[in-house]
């Protein structure tokens, strides 16, 4: 399964290089190969592997188990997982597969892996230090580079996962108004053909919110859009005024949109009846990837934080932007 999805992803890219697509066209080919690949993360941006979380900890980094001692003789950096519960989990698969996950295919296709370091020694000067250096002496040196300037990717990829949501519901919405069309229940009164199912105000009730609610996604998506390259703008020229509100915003309307869209996505499925749990309806791997990419960063990393701690930072924040102005 996983090397037939880096086949498929290695088509795509030849298709993307031999009709000279778009970013735009390229991404919309990328969406529609319906299947997830560890590569998908640097068709936005490219990261190194990120391996934060453990099999015992999750958003909080100050408390993780992991060990990194300096040592000056080596001028070298020694990591080391001193227990299970310090053990890297979700990474890229390097050591050992934490085996099959939830659905069918879903995050089957992505090759999550657990990691262990024993004393490992990474050199000193082979650190990610553009913001913060680690001198010779053990000293901990800033850079002039500005901190808030690191805030400008958060709010990308935010802004990326509300997008992705308006995206993966109108999908479900489609399926099931498609569904209800064409399915008819009992003869109508006048004894002509049976009615269809999105005759019915009860199905209507429940459809026509959803259709309206994937457009409406769409539209928030594209201002967040916009709000990201304003607020990029500014960042660079080195005016973080609006960044509060920017971080407020992706920040709440990530947590709020990402779990309405998981349970739109179920809604629309049990809108389909019993045709909704066949695989070939597209509902139930719909469903299983979009509520573990609302949990994993394409199975990579957590998204951060739970929907708690988002819109906790929405409610503080004025106390927010007082600690990063």
């Amino acid at each position: 399964m996983y090397k037939n999805t880096l086949r498929k992803e290695a088509h795509a890219w030849k298709q993307i290089i031999e009709l000279r697509l778009s970013e735009q066209e390229a991404s919309m080919l990328r969406f529609y190969v319906d299947e997830l690949a560890i590569t998908d993360l640097h068709w936005g941006m490219f990261i190194p592997a990120i391996k934060g979380k453990e099999l015992g900890h999750g958003s909080n980094i100050q408390g993780l188990e992991t060990t990194g001692t300096f040592d000056p003789k080596s001028d070298d950096f020694i990591i080391n997982n001193p227990t299970l519960t310090s053990r890297k989990w979700w990474p890229g698969g390097l050591v050992a597969d934490i085996g099959m996950k939830f659905g069918n295919g879903a995050y089957n296709t992505m090759d999550n892996g657990v990691l262990w370091f024993d004393h490992v020694h990474i050199p000193r000067d082979q650190m990610l230090m553009r913001v913060s250096q680690v001198t010779r002496e053990s000293k901990c040196v800033q850079s002039d580079v500005p901190r808030k300037l690191l805030y400008g990717t958060m709010v990308y990829v935010r802004q990326t996962i509300v997008a992705n949501a308006s995206c993966a519901l109108s999908r479900a919405v489609c399926i099931a108004t498609r569904n209800s069309a064409v399915q008819r229940q009992f003869v109508s009164q006048d004894g002509g053909p049976e009615t269809q199912v999105i005759d019915y105000k009860t199905q209507q009730n429940k459809i026509f919110p959803l259709v309206a609610t994937a457009y409406a996604y769409k539209f928030i998506g594209e201002w967040l859009k916009w709000l990201y390259t304003d607020v990029t703008q500014r960042l660079q020229a080195n005016d973080f005024s609006t960044f509060p509100k920017a971080h407020a915003c992706t920040a709440g309307l990530e947590s709020l949109i990402t779990s309405t869209t998981a349970d739109a996505i179920e809604e629309c499925r049990k809108l389909c009846s019993g045709h909704g749990y066949l695989c070939s309806s597209g509902l139930p791997e719909l469903f299983v990837v979009y509520h573990y990419q609302k949990n994993k960063f394409w199975g990579q990393n957590s998204f951060s934080f739970s929907d708690t701690y988002y819109l906790s930072q929405v409610s503080e924040n004025r106390s927010l932007s007082a600690k990063i102005n």
